[in-house]
Parts: C-alpha cells; sequence; structure tokens
C-alpha cells in the first residue's frame, strides 16, 4: 500500500534565471561587446548577508561590466525564488527604482539600496525586466560604461599595434 497516487504538481513555467538569459542575450551584440551583463548565483557566504530576498532559495544578481574596466560593476538587480518557481522577487537598485514608481508597489522589508517587487507569471517577469532596462538610469549607465571602455579599447589596440611594430624593428 501507498499513500501517494502518483501525481504532483511540477511547475511548467520556465526558470527566471532561463527567462533572463533568453531576453538579455543580445545585450553584448547591441553594446558592441563594451559592456555586459552578467548573471551570478548567490552562494555561500554572500547568501547570509542581508537582503530583502534573503528568504529567497535561489537567488541570482545581474551585473553590468566591462572587459575594458576592470574593477568596476554595478549590481543592476537581484532576483530570486523558491522551489514553486513562481512568484519570482525583483529586487531593484535604488536609482532604478526612483523611476518605476507606478505600478511597481513597494515591499513592506525593503533595505535602503535595493527595493523588492514581485512578479506573479513569466510574462510579468519579462515585462519588468523591459522596464527596468529601459530607464534613463540604466541606460545612462551603460552608455558610460560603453563610452569608457570604447577609449581604453582604443587605447588597447593602439598599445598592440605598437608592440607589433617594435618587434618587426
Amino acid at each position: 500500500m501507498t499513500i501517494f497516487d502518483g501525481t504532483f504538481d511540477e511547475p511548467t513555467e520556465k526558470y527566471p534565471d532561463k527567462i533572463f538569459t533568453e531576453v538579455t542575450k543580445d545585450f553584448s551584440t547591441l553594446t558592441e561587446g563594451l559592456a555586459e551583463l552578467s548573471l551570478l548565483e548567490v552562494s555561500g557566504v554572500e547568501r547570509v548577508t542581508v537582503s530583502v530576498l534573503r528568504s529567497k532559495r535561489f537567488r541570482f544578481k545581474v551585473i553590468l561590466r566591462s572587459t575594458y574596466l576592470s574593477g568596476y560593476s554595478f549590481v543592476v538587480l537581484e532576483f530570486g525564488y523558491d522551489i514553486s518557481v513562481f512568484p519570482v522577487s525583483i529586487a531593484i537598485e535604488e536609482g532604478i527604482y526612483d523611476e518605476l514608481e507606478i505600478g511597481m508597489p513597494l515591499d513592506d522589508n525593503f533595505e535602503p539600496s535595493y527595493i523588492a517587487v514581485d512578479c506573479k507569471t513569466e510574462t510579468e517577469f519579462e515585462q519588468k525586466l523591459k522596464v527596468i532596462f529601459a530607464t534613463s538610469r540604466f541606460k545612462k549607465t551603460v552608455g558610460g560604461v560603453m563610452k569608457i571602455a570604447r577609449i581604453k579599447q582604443e587605447e588597447d589596440i593602439a598599445r598592440i599595434k605598437r608592440e607589433e611594430n617594435t618587434d618587426f624593428i
């Protein structure tokens, strides 16, 4: 005799990290390789740091960086979810959130620099990401990274050319 009927409610939704990867796959191409969005799983000691998403089992950080700007990174947002997959919670950088007040209510337990919102469906998660990445704060930050990275890239190319020319002398 078994107490199980053999039916379990396996979620049909895509994992939020998979959705994020799909909707941002062209970012590096659109920035001419000067900027990238990295998706890092939050693990280890970092999991116990103060965060509005501390209770979420699966947590990820979205970080803007450039290979030409060593040491620079900008945490755009964090998101997290539990074993049921949805809802997914997004902790948004405060400067970005300031532009998004309408339609994104504050979580009662927020910390000063990141403000959390919940997305109940895949579609809602995708829409929130689209709105976040359309903010002027995000676009200006990416533009600044691209401008500085382009200068660094040109300096690297010039340095390599100089080194190549001195090798043949």
